[in-house]
This record gives C-alpha cells, structure tokens and sequence, in this order.
C-alpha cells in the first residue's frame, strides 16, 4: 500500500467534510494586485513574497495561484518553506532569513539563492565547492541584517576567492518606506547606490538590485533600482489605490440563543445586556486567529448587517449580537471580509488593535482551511 505523506493524508481525509471556518482566497484579485504592481513599474522584476504562510494566505493557495504569472524567484524566509514551495511548483526561490552557516553544505542548491548578511555565511558556501546564486544584503540604515558598507570590500574579496558563488543581486531594506516625506529613506537610497556603484567598480555586476517592497515603491528612484520584493501589496494592502485585499474569513454559527437586559456575556464579564437581545457564536477565537483585543469591538457581517463582537473573544468561540435578526443555525457570517472601507475589514480590525494587517493576516491559523475561488 502506498503510505502518503501526513498532510495530504490530513487532507484527503478531512476534504469531504463540512467545515465550520473557511479562508477564501481571490485568484482574479491576486493577479490583479501584481498586474497593478507590474504595470507601475513595468521594466522592474517583481519577486512575490511568500514568506510566512504567505501572509497568513496559505503558502499553497498563493503557488497555484502565481503560476500564471512570469518572474525570477519567489522569496521566502527558510529552507523549508522553499521544500513546500517545491512540493508544488519547481520554481526558483530566493531565502531571505538568517541561516546557520553549518546548514550550507546539506541544502539542495538548485532553484535556490540566497540572501547572505554575513562574511562567515560567504565563506561557509564557498567552502561547499558549489556554483550558487547569491544577493549580498547590505545594512543602508534600517541595522537589522545586512553587511556594513565598510565592509563590502572585504565580501567582494570573499566572492573572488571562490568564484563559484555568483553574485546575482545587491539588496538592503527601507527602514521608513510607509514614510511620504522621510529624509531617511533618501539616506538610505543614497548608500545603496554607493555601494552599488562600489561594487561594479570592483568588476562585478549583479543583475538584480532591489531597495523596495511594496511601500517603497512609490517613492521616485524605484525604478533605478531594477528589483522589486513585492510583499504586502500583492495580498492588497498598502498606500495605492487600485489595490484589493484577496482573503476573506468565514465562519459558522453554532449557537443562537436569547438573553435577557442585565445578562453578561463571557469570560470576567466584560459585556453585560442593556436590553434583550439574541446572540450567535462562532467557532472561531484567539487561537484560530481572531484577535483577542477585538473584544467588545470588532464586528463580522450576517448577510448586510454588521454584528458586534460581545464579550471576551475566548480561545476558539466568539459571541457576537444577533440585536432582532433570526438567522438559522449552521448560517455563514463573514469575519474578516474583502472591503477595506467594511468595519469587519483587517484594516480595521488593525486600527482597532493598533497594529499593522500583517499582524492579523500571519497570525490566521494555518489548520483553517484555505480554498481559492475564481
């Protein structure tokens, strides 16, 4: 008997079955917000981000769904998010996050660049003996990763030691990008092209040069720097208009049941009624993703009406405010929904949460079931 792997053993059990929470992806809306992207700057190379669950939208929803679109690499944060890319598309991948020199020599290469922040990375790939692409990240002033420009004589010399690594890219990272008027984005766009320059001058020529992501792609040099990592806005947020967040989140409700004024609602009984009222749950909480600071709130939607969140969201139910509607039970309300003006939208949600859409969108449990829809 043929043994298949635990996920797709998960899934081919699993997919039969009704589920209770739902995450739907937009294919059209995906394309659309790269096209947008594209077509802003159509002599750049777009390289999708896909790091993180995607964003939260499913690593393997966002692979089938970028197979209708051509570009040099897809970019993620490890080596195993790279093997799950590969599972689906034989693509190449570019990795961005940190890798313990010693892992170099037990990767599979092919398909595969590296972002290297480090000499001692430089020097653990070299010494594998194999022919690998590599984008030197260089630290232009956000100081999280990235060689110091002072020491990009000393990496050249590393390069030229083993000439088996390729130095296809040069790369750093806005620290201020969302920043309309920040002089120290202009700081940093000086530096790079330095250092870019610097570089050439060395006799080397990477092909890609990449600054931006997707909030630094407004700003008037972008397309200089022939390289972009579109992150954020290919899920459809960020300063443009013309962009359209691609994931919806639904649910189920379980329970519809009356409560009388005076009644509270969850846990510490942080809602008590000021009238009666019908509430709904849904199986749905903290650790599935909804945040725990929309409690009291937030809203999601039953067909045109916008429910309020009552009551502490727990770890896997929430309650929300029927008011006078009846729905029927096992009825679909949406949560998180694809209009950013709606008061269920993740960019309220976020302002709500004083944070950033990234936050909740990574956080969305990857055991919730993902589907791409046309």
């Amino acid at each position: 008997m043929k043994i298949l792997p635990f996920e797709r053993w998960i899934s081919a059990l699993v997919r039969p079955l009704e589920t209770l929470n739902l995450i739907r992806i937009s294919r059209q809306t995906v394309l659309s917000n790269y096209d947008f992207f594209q077509n802003l700057h159509p002599s750049s190379f777009l390289f999708p981000v896909v790091k993180s669950n995607a964003y939260g939208h499913g690593l393997p929803q966002m692979v089938d769904i970028l197979r209708h679109r051509s570009f040099p690499y897809y970019v993620a944060d490890s080596y195993w998010e790279a093997l799950k890319i590969w599972q689906l598309h034989r693509h190449p991948v570019l990795l961005i996050g940190p890798i313990h020199p010693q892992n170099y020599r037990h990767m599979d290469f092919n398909r595969l660049a590296f972002a290297v922040s480090d000499c001692q990375s430089l020097e653990a790939i070299g010494q594998t003996g194999r022919r690998v692409n590599v984008h030197l990240k260089v630290n232009t002033g956000l100081n999280r990763q990235g060689i110091d420009p002072q020491a990009i004589p000393v990496a050249i010399d590393i390069l030229k030691k083993y000439p088996q690594i390729h130095l296809e890219g040069v790369m750093s990272h806005l620290a201020d990008a969302d920043n309309p008027v920040s002089t120290h984005t202009a700081r940093q766009q000086l530096l790079f092209r330095r250092v870019c320059r610097d570089i050439q001058r060395r006799g080397l020529n990477p092909r890609y040069l990449h600054l931006s992501a997707t909030y630094g792609t407004n700003k008037p040099p972008a397309s200089e720097f022939n390289t972009i990592r579109l992150g954020i806005g290919l899920y459809g947020y960020g300063p443009f208009n013309g962009l359209h967040p691609a994931l919806s989140l639904l649910s189920t409700l379980t329970k519809i049941a009356p409560i009388k004024k005076g009644d509270c609602v969850g846990y510490g009984c942080t809602y008590t009624a000021l009238r009666p009222s019908n509430i709904g749950v849904i199986p749905l909480g903290y650790f599935e993703g909804l945040d725990r600071r929309l409690s009291n709130l937030g809203h999601v939607r039953y067909q045109n009406h916008f429910l309020p969140i009552i009551g502490r969201i727990s770890m896997n139910l929430t309650v929300v405010d029927l008011g006078k509607l009846t729905p029927k039970l096992f009825d679909q309300v949406e949560v998180y929904g694809p209009d950013s003006s709606a008061s269920n939208s993740i960019s309220k949600a976020a302002e709500i949460c004083q944070t950033i859409p990234y936050d909740l969108l990574v956080h969305l449990n990857e055991s919730i079931r993902r589907v791409v829809v046309n």
